[in-house]
């Protein structure tokens, strides 16, 4: 009876030990299993590891990753609340359910268990670039860009936050920032870097079609690189959401061959081509760069000649456009331009845009009349017309957007014509195609000997200090371009205007290293008007002064950045510039380059000011107050 009792004893001891001892060879076995990729094998693995231990968290929470690996994500989370139930002081608990609530795209919860996976182990980089993931899922781009700083200061080895980080700076409208964050990550280019990076935009900003382009470039390369059925799936994909659905048939088919190659399923590649081969009933958008549409219509101040430039979108591509019924010309990248007639009974500016589906879409632009005496100066015999030609970009493809370029261009144009009569052509967000073609259209215009041109520009500039040039940038000028092809250089700039047939132009630059437009940034002694002259005297100043070719510039910067200004208060620049406008010149009503200058003097940083090209001794610019 004694010896019963003791192997009774000894039984009730080592029994559990051995189901125990049985659990973890079965959890190990699971984990093998696991890393393979038998998700099967290692869901029967860690069931039988269950079975002999039930308390077991760790066989849960293994089971819970083999769900996942098979895509049952409702079973998987069944098993993760278990092992947390089981275990709450692991950390990697939380953070695998925070991945399959992300994978169940349930974001909020998914944040919650990020965080309280940082709260337990708070210096893990891996669970913050997580985090910041889900975050850039829930358009917290912020969030998303605090996260991936805190994992690469956590992680300086890393470079994967970078992809996030500079998705949401992207976003955020931090471009340029943005930029260096996706050269950061890409410095050891790989195929599945570019195709990670094109997936995050093609899942977390699929609107942005700046972002789309740029992934569209980053698959690319990762086709390049790795040509398989994933890479040239989301290929499609991206070129299916940009509209451009003819290539994008072509790579899905590609797609399909590739994976029946591969031995892989492709049920997402067949329904995306049955999504291409829909009807394409959407007609092009059109946007009107020049003349600016302003007060609900385009204002006319007379009759005659009326250049037009704007750019015509569609996801088939653009076939042609009319103006006013006649053909415009049509550039490759939808930009188009031409003349429209205005005669005393027209009422109604028509573009027509037609795709190569055939899709048509037409807008009617309100003509709004203006009295020719509202922008002419009379004055003084000596005195012509006075012209202004205006380029100011708010929004950007890839460089960060601006807030007061547009309204401050407004601001001048106004005054311009209201206080000093001038006649107003605004261009706004223009291409570099586009600021070119007006500048032509100025070089071909004729003016009159005393007539006087200002040119104004309010934007990005760029000094490249290999090339040693300052440069324009429009509205597509490419971050990466380091050949500087979609840029306007300073140089080429001064070509233009200097070859424009105006004998009197000044040129007014509100953008960033504008005074590098004078490669010797040279200031210039200038004289004003001397005081308390009659009207005699001035037309005879004015003739004096008419006599010399002028060609002269001031911008709001020597060689550095310049401030956009609080929205909706105008640049610094620009505030000290319309204060000089609306002195009327002083009592004579003359404002000359000397008293514009009196005016932005106290700016910083201070603005220059100088000549170029066939400027003659003598020449300025004169503002003539109605």
């Amino acid at each position: 009876m004694v010896k019963f009792g003791c192997f009774l004893t000894f039984g009730l001891l080592y029994f559990p030990k051995l189901l125990f001892s049985q659990a973890d060879d079965f959890i190990n076995s699971g984990k093998k299993q696991l890393s393979a990729k038998k998700y099967i094998e290692a869901i029967s693995d860690f069931g039988e590891a269950i079975r002999f231990n039930p308390k077991s968290a760790e066989a849960y929470y293994g089971r819970a990753m083999a769900y996942c690996g098979t895509q049952n994500y409702q079973k998987a989370l069944q098993d993760i609340q278990q092992a947390i139930s089981l275990d709450k002081s692991q950390s990697r608990f939380f953070a695998e359910r925070a991945k399959i609530y992300f994978l169940l795209k349930n974001y909020e919860k998914a944040v919650q268990d990020y965080s309280q996976a940082i709260f337990a182990e708070p210096q893990n980089a891996s669970y913050y670039h997580q985090r910041a993931i889900v975050r850039l899922a829930l358009q917290d781009y912020e969030g998303t860009n605090q996260d991936a700083e805190k994992a690469l200061s956590l992680d300086k080895t890393q470079t994967a936050p970078y992809a996030e980080q500079g998705i949401a700076l992207f976003l955020l409208n931090f471009k340029q920032e943005a930029q260096s964050c996706f050269e950061r990550y890409l410095e050891s280019p790989k195929a599945e870097k570019y195709a990670l990076l094109a997936e995050r935009i093609f899942e977390f900003a699929p609107r942005n079609m700046s972002l789309l382009q740029k992934a569209e470039q980053w698959i690319l390369r990762a086709v390049q690189m790795e040509d398989n059925y994933k890479h040239n799936f989301l290929y499609a994909s991206l070129l299916n959401l940009q509209g451009k659905q003819l290539n994008a048939l072509d790579v899905c088919q590609k797609a399909i061959s590739l994976a029946k190659k591969e031995n892989i399923a492709y049920d997402e590649a067949e329904k995306l081509l049955e999504k291409i081969s829909e009807v394409d009933d959407i007609p092009p958008v059109i946007t009107l760069v020049s003349p600016a549409v302003m007060r609900g219509g385009i204002i006319v101040s007379r009759e005659g000649e009326m250049s037009i430039i704007g750019k015509a979108t569609d996801e088939s591509g653009v076939k042609e456009v009319f103006i006013n019924g006649n053909p415009a010309r049509l550039f490759s990248n939808g930009d188009f331009n031409g003349i429209a007639l205005i005669k005393p009974d027209t009422k109604i500016l028509t573009i027509e845009a037609t795709d190569n589906k055939g899709n048509t879409e037409k807008i009617n632009f309100q003509i709004v009349r203006e009295t020719e005496k509202n922008t002419e100066n009379k004055r003084f015999k000596s005195v012509g017309k006075s012209y202004a030609l205006i380029f100011a970009t708010n929004t950007y493809e890839y460089w960060n957007n601006l807030t007061n370029p547009i309204p401050d261009a407004e601001a001048v144009a106004q005054d311009l014509k209201e206080i000093y009569g001038y006649e107003i052509d605004l261009v706004q967000d223009a291409t570099q195609n586009q600021i070119i073609l007006k500048l032509k259209e100025y070089l071909q215009k004729k003016f009159q000997p005393n007539d006087q041109l200002l040119i104004f520009f309010a934007g990005h500039g760029q000094y490249d200090e290999t090339f040693g040039e300052g440069y324009v940038v429009a509205k597509d000028s490419r971050l990466d371009d380091e050949a500087k092809l979609s840029y306007i250089s300073y140089s080429t700039l001064r070509t233009y205007i200097n070859n424009i047939q105006a004998k009197h132009i000044l040129l007014v630059m509100d953008v960033c290293f504008g005074g590098t437009f004078d490669p010797s940034l040279a200031s210039k002694n200038i004289r004003g008007l001397p005081p308390k002259l009659n009207d005699d005297d001035i037309e005879a100043f004015i003739q004096r002064k008419m006599q010399a070719r002028t060609r002269r510039y001031i911008t709001s910067g020597g060689k550095e950045y310049v401030s956009d200004g609080t929205p909706g208060m105008h640049s610094p620049f620009v505030r000290k510039f319309l204060e000089a406008l609306r002195s009327y010149g002083g009592k004579d009503k003359i404002m000359t380059l000397a008293e514009i200058m009196t005016h932005l003097e106290t700016i910083t940083p201070q603005p220059h000011y100088g000549e170029f090209g066939s400027n003659e001794p003598g020449s300025d610019f004169l503002l003539i107050a109605k």
